[in-house]
């Protein structure tokens, strides 16, 4: 009785000086929050107490105490799942990879319902390889794919490397070298026996919420497609028919999303056109559920004339329900939310008026979760958090980064402008299915919008004035719109980046391959002997390139500029405008100060131009920066 009294009484008062020390850290009173965690660790080492250490060190900035702290409460709680989440993420803003990553796959299982566990474990799994079969960490991935609203793009390459490695899809999927290239193996795939693998949850789940970067899977894909077609009237087929249903609804919604991105034999295509006719036919084949989820791999289900009919019969459906909601019901959605887009300027540019048609025809970027990235440096989201402001996201696309900010700041007032009808119809659409009322959607070009009574607190554009002819005039707009103290953030093209890409791009032009779903085909069809080994292997190397509107916007775009920071730099200070900060990854950044110790901000544009200069693929995805009005 007395040892139960004992620990009761350790627990008592061990908590409420945990309680104390987080109102000292409340009141950012840190030295005194300290002594109270020492004095709780006197009394007994907890999970909690290190973590409230951890929680003071990490205030402070200083992150190797951080970690050690952290560390010492998952050896005294391996379940606690607050320091092996805050722990992986220290690691993660060190640029340990590896470890973080193993630390939110614990966080994950401990935390099962922790959303921000998910996506950081998904996040991270672009930077890690596995070289075995990892039987946990496929679980951990399954988890992410079945929780909805996590983005699981970054997850792609670990999926494919674990279906690899994996025992029964090794059984139907192999790689061989042919001709220095590696390819996938038809043979192997056509002598398999078992095609188990190809309903697992795992598969199913992952080609319908993210798309590989990978030339081989993406044969493999397309093999599988003509695979099922075949299938349907085989005399002795290999799957059952639920099984065939099963695999080729999921196959339809990765063709959609890359927008039938792969090549079609003639054969296949004769094929299609005859099944077409089938389910077009009065009292035709709308009940052959195998036959409309193969015909949905081919092309969108809203082309067939019994569309409407198809949604009523399979809107519920457990394997098509998901095809006809973005095939046929979201097609339908985009109309309507078309008609209720506001004109707010003309569009009258000669250049705007053709980036306007290729995003009216191939709007950019295609996404189904927005997830909730960090978008803003150090401190804005606190200077932000809670109050009214404006933002204007200047040229938003299909509305990713708007739904961003709505979720970032639900007190804030956003207008999200861009050129494209159809773009916006998308970004309206998904706006309204995540319940983001706060985001006005308006048709719009930049170089209008001076004629806008109108002050932002926040602006952003980002990957678009590089497409316009005189992007600094677009830019001189914008910076006429941004209210007193108000912060802007620019993302523009690399002119060292993008320099293979520059005469990729002037080949194509030279070669006259047209900017259309043919041509672009074309061009991935012979890629190789139009560019050459290294220049494939670099740009298959790209998710742009297995998405027909990503491939239109990287490398068929009408119209590009590209700069260079110290040019940017000119630029700011023709506008009486100072830069703030690069949005770069903390690893990349921990690498600058070693190589800059006087430039501890990291923000000498001369010392980044020197970094870039070393290493030059730095700002693949663009030069991403905050800059403000000078006071």
């Amino acid at each position: 009785m007395k040892k139960e009294n004992c620990s009761v009484n350790w627990r008592v008062r061990v908590g409420q000086l945990l309680v104390v020390a987080q109102e000292h850290l409340d009141l950012k009173e840190y030295d005194a929050a300290e002594k109270v965690l020492l004095k709780s660790l006197r009394e007994k080492e907890t999970a909690a107490g290190w973590r409230g250490m951890a929680s003071v060190h990490c205030l402070r900035e200083d992150v190797e105490k951080t970690i050690e702290a952290l560390e010492k409460a998952v050896e005294l709680d391996e379940n606690d799942h607050l320091s092996l989440g805050m722990l992986a993420h220290a690691l993660h803003s060190q640029g340990d990879f590896i470890n973080a990553f193993g630390f939110y796959a614990l966080a994950v299982r401990a935390g099962r319902d922790i959303f921000a566990y998910k996506q950081s474990f998904a996040d991270i799994t672009e930077h890690v390889s596995l070289s075995d079969f990892n039987p946990q960490i496929r679980l951990t991935m399954l988890d992410c794919l079945e929780t909805p609203g996590v983005n699981c793009n970054r997850m792609s390459r670990m999926w494919h490397n674990l279906l690899r490695l994996d025992p029964d899809f090794s059984q139907i999927y192999r790689t061989v070298e042919e001709s220095d290239e590696k390819k996938f193996d038809k043979k192997f795939f056509d002598n398999a026996r078992k095609f188990r693998a190809l309903t697992d949850p795992f598969f199913l789940l992952g080609l319908q919420r993210m798309v590989v970067y990978e030339t081989v899977f993406e044969e493999f894909l397309t093999y599988l497609r003509a695979f099922l077609l075949d299938q349907r009237e085989a005399a002795e087929p290999k799957l059952s028919r639920l099984d065939l249903i099963e695999i080729a609804s999921s196959l339809a919604q990765y063709c959609f999303f890359t927008e039938y991105i792969f090549d079609c034999t003639e054969n296949e295509q004769q094929k299609i056109d005859a099944l077409r006719l089938k389910l077009d036919a009065d009292g035709g084949e709308i009940d052959d559920t195998a036959a409309l989820a193969i015909y949905a791999c081919y092309a969108p289900l809203c082309g067939l004339k019994r569309s409407r009919e198809i949604m009523e019969k399979y809107k519920v459906h457990a394997d098509m329900g998901s095809v006809v909601k973005s095939q046929i019901l979201e097609q339908d959605e985009l109309r309507v939310a078309r008609t209720s887009i506001p004109a707010m300027t003309a569009i009258d540019d000669s250049v705007s008026l053709k980036v306007q048609q290729q995003y009216e025809e191939f709007p950019f970027p295609r996404w189904k979760d927005f997830g909730k990235e960090m978008l803003d440096p150090s401190g804005l989201g606190n200077h932000f958090a809670g109050k009214p402001i404006n933002i204007l996201v200047a040229g938003c696309g299909t509305g990713q980064e708007a739904m961003q900010f709505a979720a970032s700041f639900p007190a804030a007032k956003i207008l999200a402008v861009d050129l494209s009808r159809t773009s916006l119809s998308y970004a309206a659409m998904r706006a309204k299915e995540n319940n983001c009322s706060n985001i006005t959607f308006a048709q719009a070009d930049i170089l209008r919008l001076g004629e806008l009574d109108r002050k932002f607190d926040y602006i952003s554009s980002c990957g678009v004035l590089h497409h316009m002819e005189d992007p600094i005039k677009g830019w001189k707009v914008l910076c006429g719109l941004l209210a007193d103290g108000g912060m802007m953030r620019i993302a523009l093209y690399s002119k060292t980046a993008r320099r293979s890409y520059i005469e990729m791009m002037r080949l194509i032009r030279e070669k006259n391959i047209a900017p259309t779903a043919d041509g672009m085909r074309f061009f991935r069809r012979n890629l190789r002997a139009l560019m050459g080994k290294k220049d494939t292997d670099k740009i298959s190397s790209r998710l742009d390139y297995y998405i027909m509107s990503g491939l239109r916007d990287f490398l068929f775009h009408t119209q590009e500029r590209q700069f260079t920071l110290p040019e940017i730099g000119d630029i700011l200070g023709e506008m009486n405008f100072e830069f703030i900060e690069l949005n770069q990854f903390d690893s990349e950044l921990k690498r600058y100060r070693e190589k800059f110790p006087d430039d501890p901000s990291a923000t000498s544009l001369a010392n980044w131009h020197k970094y870039e200069e070393e290493y030059p693929d730095t700002f693949g995805r663009m030069y991403s920066f905050w800059c403000r009005r000078k006071k």
